[in-house]
């Protein structure tokens, strides 16, 4: 099977070709101190193989002069030690590189471990549907990596050198093979698109309309698992604050830390779905999620909200709309002349029309949120519409078990024949 995120367009395949291919395993932990001088702090095994699984005659010679310079390298299987290696490379090295932490940090942490748990037994799932089984305890696995200690990974390395990272080689190849055999892969990929614009301090949703969103987000990112999710705030401009990751800690210490203020002020809900559906424009999910809340009506960005909801469209990805405030008026903090703070009465000026517009043009749906409560009820209700599908394939294995038992019966048959003729022998 040929893998276009390894070798687009088979030019390795055609070129090079199996037969003139040895695979290799390399556990040694290096680090780039400087140009040319590459600082060595763990591991010195190189696994070789066969893509054939035979032991040939160069790969017994190729071992031995690798033993010879003081390389540990034993021939194996070579195709169950890539499984085995690639479990710690598909977890290890994007969440190294996404929350900036070292080997050890991420093999403790219990969030980032979790994270790592989760992804190891999605790529075994998948290795065991290739026929590669994997008996290799996951916590064990997660431990060795560890006793490490901190080493910042090759993809960690890459990024703070501002170098390509391998996301292909070791990431979306192990995607692109659970689509080939049927094993799912994170299906759903959610972008949260919040207003911030300082309209969201009114006190209609207690305690205020950006605080009940900012905690009943984070319950729903707690609810979720095996899907990506990313964070787009809007006011008067829109920044992603979050791409897409499964560290979902990181989200939500993202969310905890929002405050109306830290951008300038206005609506481009625009601005803020076009952004969120930036992040999804080359996810390969199954499903590519935009939840976007905002109490208010567009006033500001370079692309309206109708332009980006067909964008979205285009993309196949679906936009939950969520109106934020109670019908009528609502009681909103401004600053009093004088320091301090008053409170204003102002209309509450969800553009409805519009963000039903949005949510229909996309499959979506729109929802209004009139108080803390229903807000909850909307989340809860699209939790439940957005599930990951976990595709479960049952293996039998069938061996031949009659040997043994077989072996023991013909050991007490020729006993009793043995004995029958010597020492248990029945005279006349």
């Amino acid at each position: 099977t040929r893998l276009e995120s390894v070798d687009p367009g088979g030019r390795q395949w055609d070129g090079i070709g199996p037969r003139r291919a040895i695979g290799c395993v390399v556990y040694v932990a290096t680090e780039i101190a400087e140009p040319g001088v590459i600082r060595h702090s763990y591991g010195n095994r190189c696994t070789l193989g066969e893509p054939s699984g035979e032991k040939t005659g160069r790969i017994r010679a190729l071992s031995k002069a690798l033993i010879s310079a003081g390389v540990r390298a034993p021939v194996r299987a070579i195709r169950r030690e890539i499984w085995v290696k690639l479990l710690g490379n598909v977890s290890f090295n994007p969440i190294s590189a996404l929350t900036l932490a070292t080997l050890d940090k991420v093999a403790t942490e219990p969030g980032t471990r979790a994270v790592a748990r989760a992804m190891m037994e999605e790529t075994r799932a998948i290795a065991e549907a290739l026929g590669v089984p994997i008996r290799i305890d996951i916590e064990r696995r997660i431990d060795g990596a560890a006793d490490v200690g901190a080493h910042r990974t090759s993809m960690l390395q890459d990024l703070e050198k501002g170098r390509a990272m391998e996301i292909d080689a070791l990431v979306t190849s192990v995607q692109e093979l659970g689509r080939l055999v049927g094993v799912a892969t994170p299906a759903i990929d959610i972008v949260l698109a919040l207003d911030i614009s300082s309209s969201m301090l009114a006190e209609d949703l207690a305690p205020n309309r950006i605080e009940a969103s900012k905690e009943v987000a984070a319950d729903f990112i707690e609810g979720r698992s095996n899907d990506r999710i990313g964070l787009v705030i809007f006011a008067g401009r829109a920044f992603t604050q979050a791409p897409l990751t499964l560290d979902y800690s990181v989200v939500t210490s993202l969310i905890g830390e929002l405050e109306v203020g830290i951008i300038e002020d206005g609506t481009a809900v625009g601005m803020g779905l076009a952004t969120a559906v930036k992040r999804l424009q080359a996810s390969e999910a199954a499903s590519k999620v935009v939840i976007l809340l905002t109490d208010g009506r567009n006033n500001r960005g370079e692309i309206d909200p109708v332009t980006a909801a067909q964008a979205a469209q285009a993309l196949g990805v679906r936009v939950y709309t969520v109106g934020a405030g109670a019908r009528g008026t609502a009681r909103v903090p401004v600053p009093g002349p004088f320091g301090g703070q008053r409170y204003v009465t102002t209309r509450v000026d969800v553009d409805e029309p519009m963000l039903r517009t949005v949510a229909e043009t996309t499959g979506g749906r729109y929802y209004r949120a009139t108080d803390r409560e229903s807000l909850e009820a909307i989340y809860d209700e699209i939790d439940e519409l957005e599930t990951t599908e976990i595709v479960v394939e049952d293996f039998t294995t069938y061996g031949e078990r009659f040997p043994v038992p077989l072996a023991v019966g013909l050991l007490f048959l020729l006993g009793e024949v043995v004995l029958g003729r010597t020492w248990l022998r029945t005279l006349p």
